[in-house]
């Protein structure tokens, strides 16, 4: 299993839960970690034999790269350092690459989020696309269909054989540091190498992190800057977020009743429900659009359009 880590105190946690005999663990710290602070997890709380490596890198991209490559095992696990796994997550993946032993077969595990936090209506929203969409998979998957497909690869909880990556040569650490790193290596993936990409709801694992509004609109700049390099680095690919910000900006502004209101208000009740839900999705969308856009106009002024 390869986890890149800046070191948050979720780590600790994370690696508590993983239990998995002759499981080879894989810690990458960087230059973003204060001295001494990942090792002295890992010598707390890690399975026994659990290596450290430290990396140059600030961003997860060049760390899950140093990661892998110095992985001995046939099948490589990625996990998030907010991600703690359930118990039978490991058994769970190697159950799947078993049974399907082909090379190209990837396995995408399900994340929710942990049972110790609040989630708040905020949260209920980025769970349904903007962040994950595991109810799709979910639904997808009780009706026969596995296949999640190139687009939904992600690598907070996510296993495959190292062969694959071998013939892509990895994340693409010059384009990418932090965002769309792993959406980028699922199309070259993909293309290149005839990814498969399982959904395997029962390698399952819940997130132990706990986004907000303030936290989301920050994350703006940095969100569009890795989606400009995507759809440069892809021009057949169309800018997801920012066409999903733009038909957000181009509604009537919302009021924002409705952000309050969610907390009291089920989306699942009749008639209002679904109107509260409305109204809330319609002020985040918003609210968020608005960072976004103006991070990505102003890159465009500054490098020109993303086509050119």
């Amino acid at each position: 299993m390869v986890i890149a880590t800046s070191g948050r105190d979720s780590l600790r946690t994370a690696l508590a839960r993983l239990r998995h005999p002759g499981a080879e663990v894989i810690v990458v710290g960087g230059v973003d970690c204060a001295p001494g602070l990942v090792e002295g997890i890992v010598a707390d709380a890690a399975p026994p034999g659990t290596r450290v490596l430290p990396s140059e890198y600030l961003g997860p991209t060049g760390k899950r790269e140093l990661g892998w490559r110095a992985a001995g095992a046939p099948l490589v696990c990625f996990i998030d350092d907010d991600v703690l796994a359930d118990p039978g997550l490991l058994d769970a993946h190697l159950a799947v690459h078993r049974a399907h032993p082909d090379p190209e077969l990837a396995v995408l595990g399900r994340v929710r989020w942990a049972r110790e936090i609040h989630v708040t209506p905020f949260m209920r929203w980025l769970e349904r696309g903007p962040l994950f969409d595991y109810a799709a998979l979910d639904a997808a998957y009780a009706a026969g269909v596995t296949d999640a497909g190139w687009g939904r690869f992600c690598t907070a909880n996510i296993s495959l054989k190292r062969e694959l990556l071998e013939r892509v040569g990895g994340f693409d650490t010059e384009h990418f540091d932090f965002l769309y790193e792993d959406v980028d290596l699922g199309k070259r993936l993909h293309e290149q190498a005839g990814l498969q990409l399982r959904y395997h709801p029962a390698a399952s694992a819940e997130h132990l992190s706990r986004p907000d509004l303030p936290g989301w609109t920050a994350r703006m700049a940095v969100l569009a800057d890795a989606e400009r390099r995507y759809v440069r680095c892809h021009p057949d690919q169309p800018p997801f977020f920012h066409d999903f910000f733009l038909r957000a900006a181009a509604r009537p502004p919302a009021r924002g009743r409705g952000a309050r209101l969610a907390r009291l208000v089920p989306r699942e009740t009749p008639w209002l429900g679904p109107q509260v839900w409305a109204s809330a999705e319609a002020v985040w969308a918003q609210t968020l659009g608005a960072a976004f856009l103006q991070a990505w106009r102003a890159a465009e002024a500054d490098a020109g359009p993303t086509n050119e």
